[in-house]
């Protein structure tokens, strides 16, 4: 899209519509998901997280907890993703943020101030977003003991992308 506006064109009101608008992310990711699956096939599924490193904790979901990225507990985001994969090829399919324990008001450990913060971020209500996926048993995101690790599904041949939805 920005390629488009051309040299001229209006780049912060192009953010500013992508970062603001009310649309709803899931049916543009379906798409993506669906595409990169014709174009790259699809022998895997890949959960994976990634930390992205925080000074300060103007950003949502940021809380002192393990990331891979550092090798330790820090100020961070984390991310918890889902790829298609192949040996040539991987594509991301669907992301989240991960809701750290101080941002949910349900949690013993909400912050009140993380809390209040949520509501005015827009953070939806229900549940921990990708938690309870990242957060399964034996994972750990409070120290290195236990480092959330690449989870992977392999997929047959004969396997589509709608097949294994619907199966999960």
């Amino acid at each position: 899209m920005a390629a488009r506006l051309g040299a001229d064109g209006n780049r912060q009101a192009l953010a500013h519509f992508v970062t603001t608008s009310p649309w709803n992310p899931a049916h543009v990711r379906a798409r993506l998901a669906w595409k990169m699956q014709d174009m790259i096939g699809l022998e895997a599924l890949i959960v994976d997280d990634t930390g992205f490193l925080k000074d300060g904790n103007a950003s949502a979901c940021v809380s002192r907890q393990y990331t891979g990225t550092a090798g330790k507990v820090t100020n961070c985001q984390v991310d918890v993703s889902l790829h298609l994969a192949t040996d040539r090829a991987s594509a991301a399919i669907d992301w989240r943020l991960f809701l750290p324990a101080s941002w949910d008001p349900a949690s013993p450990e909400a912050d009140a101030a993380k809390v209040a913060r949520r509501r005015r971020c827009g953070i939806p209500g229900r549940g921990r977003s990708c938690g309870e996926v990242a957060d399964g048993p034996g994972h750990d995101r409070r120290g290195p003991q236990s480092p959330l690790s690449p989870l992977v599904h392999s997929v047959s041949a004969a396997s589509s992308l709608a097949s294994t939805s619907a199966a999960a």
